[in-house]
């Protein structure tokens, strides 16, 4: 018994091993992914969508903003007018 599961746990990483040795990726089997196409993920990803091109919006508008501060914090000193 104990051989008998010892033999299947070596064929299995003998069967893995190649991959490692050749580095690509093994090919992706029922257990590790399930397409997904029904309205609720529809959803989630339009709303993912949404939310990165207003989070990139902002975060230029972030830029902006802090590269017009560093402009003002480093400017020589002027006198203010009287």
């Amino acid at each position: 018994m104990v051989a008998r599961v010892v033999a299947v746990i070596r064929e299995g990483w003998d069967a893995f091993a190649r991959y490692l040795a050749a580095d690509p990726p093994p090919p992706l089997t029922d257990a590790d992914c399930r397409q997904r196409e029904d309205a609720a993920w529809q959803q989630a990803a339009a709303a993912i969508v949404q939310a990165k091109g207003e989070a990139d919006l902002a975060s230029g508008k972030l830029d902006e903003a802090r590269a017009a501060l560093m402009a003002l914090a480093t400017a020589r000193r002027r006198p203010v007018p009287a």
